[in-house]
């Protein structure tokens, strides 16, 4: 079994009356199947402008050896399995991260702000697109190595006392591959969401814990044949081809669903007991409330020349009854 051994030092400082607050670091680790050292230096600084208003900021380096690959697969929609870096055709996963904020926070309430900025080397898919022989194909040569980015801000509103809490947050972000496979260009990732917003609300009633949940997130890229074709073989017998439209050249329609749920506390000991302890709890959940019909992904057949388009989708309104009990 492939071994990782890692280690790391930190530490702390604290100047002006512990108003800036750095924490340098470095983590080193050892993956026996490449035989080598890897080092990911960090730090993170923050300054208290107030005794409510801080900023902050954070960098670092980090290394991945057992990698997300997608599988693209244009017909029945791409797929993720993971793998462990050999060091040639799944390379070890590196990334450098920058995140900068400004946070107000009180009793009550918390308002933050941060923006982030990360580059990506070495990422892998394993795509068939360039290789479809019916003869075979060999299972190394369609790994394709690429790099990328990610940035963007997120905004978030909480309250975090009272009965009646939760919270508000908003991202816009962009994420970007490169591979030159595909295009010499970049092309929006897999998991690119210009927008997503969440709204969660939490309410407490004597032994009752309610919630409810709304999301909204713009839809994700996608790759879609573009046209189709059949040629008859030398034998009589016909096969179909497609193209494809540019690599993540779509969108899949935007993505909201409203989630509710309800928790009873069951408790021990008899009523007025001030030792009385939670034990479980007893739950009841509705996911996607208002059955909204959100697409995962897109599969496609190709029958004489022509492209046939599905939808494959996300569940709809799901009821859910959880009890829990707690053995300590």
């Amino acid at each position: 079994m492939p071994l990782e051994c890692c280690s790391g030092v930190q530490n702390k400082f604290k100047f002006f009356n512990n108003r800036l607050i750095f924490v340098p670091g470095i983590r080193t680790s050892y993956f026996e199947i490449t035989k080598q050292n890897y080092y990911e230096p960090r730090a993170s600084l923050s300054f208290s402008l107030t005794d409510k208003l801080t900023i902050k900021g954070a960098t670092g380096r980090y290394y991945q050896f057992a990698n997300v690959i997608t599988r693209e697969d244009i017909l029945s929609g791409n797929k993720e399995f993971w793998l462990l870096s050999d060091g040639k055709n799944i390379p070890v996963s590196s990334a450098n991260h920058y995140i900068a904020g400004l946070s107000y926070e009180n009793t009550n309430y918390l308002f933050s702000t941060e923006a982030y900025y990360k580059q990506v080397q070495n990422l892998t898919e394993y795509s068939l697109r360039f290789n479809p022989s019916p003869t075979g194909v060999s299972y190394n040569e369609n790994f394709f190595s690429g790099y990328g980015y990610a940035r963007g801000i997120e905004f978030l509103v909480q309250k975090k006392t009272g009965k009646f809490n939760g919270w508000l947050s908003y991202t816009l972000g962009e994420a970007k591959n490169h591979f030159d496979v595909y295009s010499d260009t970049y092309f929006p990732a897999n998991q690119d969401v210009t927008h997503e917003f969440k709204i969660v609300l939490l309410y407490n009633w004597k032994r009752w814990d309610f919630a409810a949940t709304w999301i909204y997130a713009t839809g994700r890229p996608y790759t879609a044949p573009s046209g189709a074709y059949s040629i008859t073989l030398l034998d009589g017998n016909s096969q179909d081809f497609f193209t494809v439209t540019s690599k993540n050249g779509l969108r899949l329609p935007n993505y909201h669903r409203a989630d509710v749920s309800a928790n009873y506390k069951l408790l021990a000991g008899s009523k007025g007991d001030k030792k009385r302890r939670e034990i479980g709890y007893i739950g009841f959940s509705i996911f996607n409330v208002y059955n909204r019909t959100n697409v995962w992904y897109k599969t496609y057949t190709i029958e004489s020349g022509s492209i046939i388009q599905t939808n494959v989708n996300y569940t709809g309104i799901t009821p859910n009854i959880t009890l829990s009990f707690k053995l300590r």
